[in-house]
């Protein structure tokens, strides 16, 4: 039966509107406070019109209202306007998402220790998988801020990048490298360049591996060497009164000679590296263009002889001096590039003066720099 009322209808306090055969919905006011008590099955309250919401309102500390919780159903959302204050543990089946719309920050606060009075009291995210296991958590506690990994031993942290500009709800691992990892037995592993001003050794810091220049690394100051500087020493006299031949140096010989074929003529590196200077003296004046050359021959087995069509380097000097001449070659030469060898190669040097003089006494100091790997 449909009753119909024009007028108000006035319920004194405590005088309740009750609906059901057992009265079991009732709505009324006590003098303080409204009630609606139902006593049977659910409670339900239905938005029936479509794409209308549900809307929860309150008073806006300003002397009206606002809504608080707004049931969205166009949009089949829940919003909530103000602050969630939730207590107890809640369960929340399926993903979260916190945003502040179109404008201002998302902010996500999860707090301990309100009062200051137990430091034992930590803010935490745990992560579970694989049934009950706790595999890691996110924590600050003590003053520390902890990230944990604690699971078997093929657990660990992985540290991703990449530039892919993923969106909607594509995983954020797409497109993404690993870049750095830790094991869980603490082995760190770096896929690509570490930058790190210094690298400092003990529980004391007492040992700091610092960059000093490009390419220069030290350790508590001292230079770490990564290349071996070795020298050979020629002493030779140049007989002849040509000023087109080319005067190998001697190895285990005082005497210099015009062939590539003398056995006294050849050197083997012992590793892989380049001639970095050659100094010379020589008793007089050889001329203003004095050339020196170094023959290669790599470990081929083909020939005993260093000498192969032609020079692989050459720089030219002003030799016109008694005085000590440096030659820069693959250090500051004019072909740099040119002075190399691999370790096993066998090398010659000679030199071409640019005098008729028969009579120069030299004395030759080559520097080699060996790259130790």
């Amino acid at each position: 039966m449909a009753i119909k009322h024009h007028s108000n209808e006035n319920f004194l306090d405590n005088n309740k509107l009750m609906f059901g055969t057992g009265e079991d919905l009732q709505i009324y006011h006590d003098g303080s406070n409204s009630l609606m008590s139902n006593n049977k099955g659910d409670l339900k309250i239905e938005q029936a019109k479509s794409n209308k919401d549900l809307i929860l309102m309150a008073d806006d500390g300003s002397g009206g209202t606002t809504a608080y919780l707004t049931l969205d159903g166009s949009a089949e959302t829940v919003e909530v306007a103000k602050p969630l204050n939730v207590a107890g543990d809640t369960a929340i089946n399926g993903d979260l998402t916190v945003t502040s719309g179109t404008s201002g920050d998302a902010t996500l606060v999860i707090s301990a220790d309100t009062d200051n009075s137990e430091e034992g009291d930590s803010p935490r995210l745990w992560f579970k998988a694989d049934g009950d296991i706790i595999e890691g958590a996110i924590q600050h506690k003590d003053n520390t801020f902890d990230f944990i990994s604690n699971v078997s031993s093929s657990g660990g942290f992985r540290f991703l990048t990449g530039t892919t500009n993923n969106t909607g709800t594509t995983d954020p691992e797409t497109g993404a490298t690993e870049r750095m990892s830790i094991a869980s037995d603490g082995v760190v592993t770096v896929a690509g360049a570490l930058q790190p001003n210094t690298i400092e050794l003990g529980h004391a810091s007492d040992t700091t591996i610092a960059r000093s220049a490009a390419g220069k690394v030290t350790i508590e100051g001292a230079p770490i060497q990564t290349t071996q500087i070795c020298t050979t020493h020629h002493n030779m006299s140049l007989d002849s009164s040509s000023s087109t031949a080319d005067f190998y140096f001697p190895i285990n010989s005082l005497a210099d000679g015009s062939s590539s074929s003398l056995y006294y003529t050849r050197v083997l590196p012992a590793y892989d590296g380049k001639i970095v200077k050659i100094l010379f003296r020589g008793s007089n004046n050889m001329g203003s263009s004095c050339v020196i050359n170094m023959s290669r021959r790599a470990h081929d087995g083909t020939s005993t002889s260093h000498q192969t069509s032609g020079f692989q380097a050459t720089e030219t000097f002003n030799g016109a001096t008694k005085s000590t001449v440096i030659v820069p070659c693959g250090v500051g030469g004019s072909n740099a590039s040119d002075w190399v060898f691999e370790e096993g190669d066998q090398l010659g040097f000679s030199l071409v003066k640019n005098t008729s003089s028969t009579s120069v006494d030299l004395v030759v100091t080559i520097v080699y720099e060996y790259t130790i790997s």
